[in-house]
């Protein structure tokens, strides 16, 4: 009762962007994860603040050509779903649906160093693709440069985003309205970061020895233009 009464406080739905989904599915596919059981819980509770404007899905075989779709693709700890994932990515491909966007974590942005700052979209530090410990970084970071390619390629509306590893408390509202917000008007094949309770965080005088704490800059999300589409 408590989790849900806070969910609903967090949740103050943006008519301007959720009256667009009226009588769609909004489908939630790929990993189980905290950011999916984020999604799943808060855009129930929307849902049902907005009288059943939009219905939940975890079927992506019965997603129709209007529906969203986002995809997960941060595996579990301890876990490697990358098949599934590839799989997932060529039936969102072979049945060309378009608005679907891919899941990440902000760990694809890797190490970084030097003065602190928040992360544009493009700034991708050092990762070790052979280490255990950053296999979940790699899987991610391949993921993304399929997506990408399937959009350049392929002409794939599909779109990235990019949010913290286990989403929640106040940022909820902004962060799901700024990833439907990319469903409808993004660009494909680009990534956005997604607002969230990093990017406010404050940062300590670190040594610049030591890797820079993940802080990301959402100017891309905010910047996409609704007037007119």
């Amino acid at each position: 009762m408590q989790m849900a009464q806070e969910a609903k406080r967090r949740i103050a739905p943006d008519e301007s962007i959720w009256e667009q989904l009226t009588g769609k599915t909004v489908v939630l596919a790929g990993n189980e994860n905290s950011q999916k059981e984020c999604f799943r819980q808060n855009l129930a509770h929307l849902a049902g603040r907005l009288g059943g404007r939009f219905s939940l899905s975890d079927d992506l075989s019965a997603a129709g050509s209007e529906d969203l779709v986002f995809l997960f693709g941060m595996p579990q700890a301890g876990t490697c779903r990358m098949e599934a994932l590839l799989e997932a990515l060529a039936e969102i491909s072979v049945r060309r649906l378009p608005c679907t966007a891919l899941v990440t974590a902000n760990m694809v942005y890797g190490k970084q160093f030097g003065a602190s700052h928040a992360f544009t979209e493009q700034e991708l530090g050092y990762a070790c693709h052979t280490s255990a410990a950053d296999m979940a970084l790699s899987e991610m970071r391949l993921a993304e440069n399929l997506a990408h390619r399937l959009a350049a390629e392929e002409g794939l509306p599909i779109k990235i985003v990019r949010t913290e590893a286990s989403p929640g408390g106040d940022c909820a509202e902004a962060m799901l309205e700024a990833a439907v917000k990319v469903l409808l008007y993004g660009v494909p094949g680009e990534a956005y970061n997604l607002p969230g309770n990093q990017e406010n965080a404050e940062t300590d005088a670190a040594s610049r020895l030591s890797p820079l704490p993940v802080r990301t800059d959402t100017r891309k999300v905010q910047s996409l233009d609704i007037r007119g589409k």
